[in-house]
C-alpha cells in the first residue's frame, strides 16, 4: 500500500512538471506493485491449497490486450526491445470462461523470465488456434538447458545452467511453475522449447470452451526468429 501510494504521488508530481517519461515509469511502478500484491495473494492461496481459477466470460482479445500492455512495461523496465503481435483470429473469438487475473499473471511471468535472459529482444504473440488461446513468448538468449526443458515448470526448479540472468539476480523457481498451474487450472498447459536459431520459447495454451475441453491438441511453438 505504501509503495503504491508513493508511486502514484511521484507520477502525479512528474505529470505536473510535464516529464512524460519519468511519469510513465512511475505509473509502471504503481501498476507493478498492484500486480505484485495480487501475485503474493495467489501464492498464499496456493500454499493453503485453495488456489484455483475463477473463470468468468470474457473476450480473448481483451485478455491479449492486457498481456501485451504488461509485456511492454516489463520490457521497458528490463531494457529490452519487444516484438508484439496478435493473430487475426483473436479479434473474432467469442467470449470464453477465463480467469483474467491468473492468465495475465502467467503470461507476465513468462515475459519476465524471457526478459531476464534475453540478450536484447523478446517477442510476445497471442493467437487463437484449434479452439485454444495460445500465448507465445520467445527471447534471443541462450535457450533452455536439457534439464529445464524437462523440469522447468516444476516448483522451485532453478538449476538451469545454460541461462544466466542479465542482472545476475537470484531466481526462486516459481515463475514458470505458477504459469503452469494457471494454465492447468483452465485445462491447458505451458510448454518449453528452444528456437531453431537459438533462444527460448515458452507457450501457454488454454481451451476457450473451459477445462473440460476434450480432444487431442498439441501446441507447436512457432519458434520465432528474433532479429539481432
Amino acid at each position: 500500500t505504501v509503495l503504491r501510494a508513493n508511486a502514484d504521488f511521484v507520477a502525479e508530481e512528474l505529470e505536473d512538471e510535464n516529464d512524460g517519461d519519468l511519469s510513465a515509469a512511475a505509473r509502471d511502478i504503481a501498476d507493478g506493485v498492484e500486480r505484485l500484491d495480487g501475485y503474493v495473494r495467489l501464492l498464499i492461496e496456493a500454499s493453503r491449497g485453495s488456489g484455483g481459477a475463477e473463470r468468468t466470460p470474457m473476450r480473448p482479445d481483451e485478455l491479449c490486450e492486457q498481456v501485451l500492455a504488461e509485456a511492454a512495461q516489463i520490457a521497458r523496465a528490463r531494457g529490452v526491445a519487444l516484438d508484439a503481435a496478435t493473430g487475426p483470429a483473436v479479434a473474432g473469438a467469442p467470449e470464453a470462461p477465463l480467469d483474467r487475473t491468473t492468465l495475465a499473471r502467467a503470461a507476465a511471468n513468462l515475459v519476465a523470465n524471457a526478459a531476464e535472459h534475453a540478450r536484447s529482444r523478446v517477442a510476445v504473440s497471442c493467437d487463437v488456434a484449434g479452439g485454444y488461446l495460445v500465448i507465445e513468448v520467445a527471447d534471443d538468449g541462450p535457450g533452455f538447458s536439457p534439464a529445464a526443458l524437462e523440469r522447468g515448470c516444476e516448483r522451485l526448479f532453478t538449476d538451469d545452467s545454460s541461462r544466466s540472468s542479465r542482472d545476475g539476480g537470484r531466481h526462486y523457481g516459481l515463475g514458470l511453475h505458477v504459469a503452469s498451474e494457471a494454465a492447468s487450472a483452465h485445462g491447458g498447459s505451458v510448454s518449453l522449447a528452444n528456437g531453431p536459431s537459438g533462444g527460448a520459447v515458452a507457450t501457454i495454451a488454454v481451451p476457450l470452451c473451459g477445462p473440460d475441453h476434450s480432444g487431442p491438441h498439441t501446441v507447436v511453438p512457432r519458434n520465432q526468429t528474433i532479429p539481432g
